[in-house]
């Protein structure tokens, strides 16, 4: 997967998570999306599943963070840790 392609992925989920915030669709909804995403952006790589399964797990933690705690830049901050880890581990 070219570098291109990585930035367009990474763009889509922040995006994805974007619209969440302001539209508030519900969390399942939320992940589905992201999970489409990341697998589109690996479907040549059937090994990322459980490394995308695990980021959406870290993604639901930081949403429930935000709603519960209001420990808005923290959630964040492990969220985009995990996306940073799945753009090294299957595409660097």
């Amino acid at each position: 997967m070219d570098r291109e392609l990585i930035s367009r992925t990474l763009q889509n989920i922040i995006n994805i998570s974007h619209v969440w915030e302001y539209d508030k669709f519900s969390h399942d909804q939320l992940s589905e999306a992201l999970r489409n995403e990341m697998l589109d952006a690996s479907s040549d790589k059937p090994e990322a599943q459980a490394e995308i399964d695990s980021i959406l797990a870290a993604h639901h933690d930081a949403i429930m963070n935000i709603e519960h705690n209001n420990i808005e830049e923290e959630s964040h901050a492990l969220f985009l840790e995990a996306l940073r880890k799945w753009k090294r581990d299957y595409f660097l």
